[in-house]
C-alpha cells in the first residue's frame, strides 16, 4: 500500500491511521486464510501482465553452460546455485559474472550422488545428497571441508535458527517434521500427518525462505505451512480448489493405493506448485497428467489471473520461479525465450542490469536471470 504524504498538517493524522492500517494488514496477511482458486479465471499472455523486468545475463565460458538456476543462495556479493544435468556448482557476481564452477558429483566419499537442496552459510556451500543422506560441505573454491551421514534419510532439509528442519517418512507413511541442531543431530518433532497419497514420494518444493521464516508445502498438499524461527509451525493458507482437488474426492480417499489411475482419469488438481510472496502467490499445478496451469493470486485483493505460457508452435515458454523478492518475482528463463518477450513489451519497461545488453543475450546459450513485476489491477 503506497501512501502519498503531504505537507499538510491537516492530513497529518489521516497518514497516520492510514498508516496503521497498513501495518495491521502486513501483520494480519500471515493469519490463516482458505483462498478460492478458480482453475478458469482469465488468462492472459504473458507480456499482457508485465508492468517491467530487469534482465541479467550469465557470463558464459568454459565451465560457464547453465540449462536451469536451481536452488539460488545470495552470499555477499555472490550468487550460487546449482543447474540440473551434471550439477554442478555455480559462483556469479551479482552482474552475471562467473567466479568459479566445481562439480563433485560421483561415489566417492567427498562426493554428492545427487543434490536435494542446497544453502550457504559462512561462505561454505552445503549439500544434501538424499540418495546417500548426507550433508557435504565445501569453500566457494570447491575444496571439501566435511561430511555428515544423517540418522534417518529425510526428504528434505533447510536451515532454520542455527540448526535445520527436515521432513521424514516414517515406516507407516506419516509425514513429521524434525528439528536438528547445527551437527544435524535430532532435537524434537512435530506434526504428524497421514499422506497415503503421495504415492510417487515427490519433494518438490518442500521448504523456501519467507520473511526471515521457512514457509513449508509439499506438491501433493493444498495447505502451505509457516515455520517460525523459535520452531513453532502453523498453518497458514489452504489453496481450496473445491471439487477440483482430486484428493477430497471421496473414491479417491477410498481408495488411496489406485491414486496413479485416478490422476489420469479423473483430471482434476493433484500437484501444487507454490511460491510465496507478500503480496502474491505464484501457482503452477497439473489438472491430471495434462496441461499444466499457471495462476497468480493477490493475497491483498484476492484478485487471480491465469497465465498462458504456451507459444504458437505448441511449446512453452522456460519461465522457472526461484523466488519473490518484495513485488518481483525471481525466475530463470531461457536467452531465446527472454528475447522473444522483449519484443513484446516496450523499451521503457525492460532494464539491464550492469554487463547486460541485448545483443549479449541474444548470443548466449546460458539462461537469464529475470526480476519481473506484475502490473497493478489483475
Amino acid at each position: 500500500m503506497r501512501i502519498n504524504f503531504s505537507v499538510l498538517l491537516l492530513l497529518l493524522a489521516a497518514v497516520s491511521c492510514a498508516e496503521r492500517e497498513s501495518n495491521d494488514n502486513i501483520i494480519n496477511q500471515d493469519e490463516f486464510k482458505v483462498l478460492p482458486i478458480d482453475i478458469e479465471a482469465e488468462k492472459f499472455k504473458l507480456p499482457e501482465v508485465i508492468d517491467e523486468i530487469e534482465l541479467m545475463r550469465f557470463e558464459e565460458g568454459q565451465e560457464g553452460l547453465i540449462t536451469e538456476v536451481r536452488l539460488l543462495n545470495k552470499e555477499a556479493d555472490k550468487l550460487i546455485f546449482t543447474s540440473p544435468g551434471e550439477w554442478g556448482i555455480f559462483i556469479y557476481s551479482q552482474l552475471g559474472e562467473l567466479i568459479n564452477k566445481f562439480n563433485h558429483k560421483g561415489e566417492g566419499p567427498e562426493e554428492y550422488h545427487d543434490i536435494q537442496n542446497l544453502w550457504v552459510e559462512n561462505e561454505q556451500v552445503f549439500i544434501y545428497s538424499k540418495r546417500s543422506t548426507k550433508i557435504l560441505v565445501y569453500n566457494f573454491l570447491g575444496d571439501f571441508i566435511s561430511s555428515t551421514k544423517l540418522e534417518e534419510p529425510y526428504r528434505d532439509i533447510f536451515p532454520l535458527n542455527k540448526g535445520y528442519v527436515a521432513e521424514h517418512r516414517d515406516e507407516n507413511q506419516n509425514i513429521i517434521l524434525v528439528f536438528l541442531d547445527a551437527n544435524f543431530q535430532k532435537q524434537s518433532t512435530t506434526f504428524s500427518r497421514k499422506d497415503e497419497q503421495d504415492f510417487l514420494s515427490l519433494t518438490l518444493n518442500t521448504f523456501n525462505e519467507y520473511k526471515g521464516n521457512v514457509a513449508y508445502k509439499s506438491v501433493l498438499s493444498d495447505t502451505i505451512y509457516l515455520i517460525s524461527q523459535d520452531k513453532e509451525l502453523k498453518p497458514i493458507i489452504k489453496l481450496d480448489f473445491g471439487n477440483d482437488w482430486l484428493w477430497s474426492d471421496p473414491e479417491v480417499q477410498a481408495k488411496p493405493d489406485q491414486a496413479m489411475s485416478f490422476v489420469s482419469e479423473k483430471k482434476k488438481v493433484w500437484a501444487v506448485e507454490s511460491h510465496l510472496g507478500e503480496r502474491y502467490i505464484y501457482l503452477s499445478y497439473g489438472l491430471g497428467f495434462g496441461e499444466g496451469v499457471v495462476t497468480m493470486f493477490n493475497r491483498e485483493t484476492g484478485g487471480q489471473f491465469r497465465i498462458e505460457l504456451k507459444k504458437k508452435d505448441g511449446e512453452y515458454i522456460g519461465f522457472y520461479p526461484i523466488q519473490w523478492k518484495g513485488d518481483r518475482l525471481l525466475v530463470s528463463m531461457p536467452s531465446y525465450d527472454a528475447v522473444d518477450l522483449i519484443t513484446g513489451l516496450k523499451s521503457e519497461q525492460i532494464k539491464y542490469r550492469q554487463g547486460t545488453t541485448l545483443e549479449k543475450i541474444e548470443s548466449s546459450e546460458n539462461p537469464v536471470l529475470m526480476w519481473v513485476k506484475f502490473k497493478e489491477g489483475y
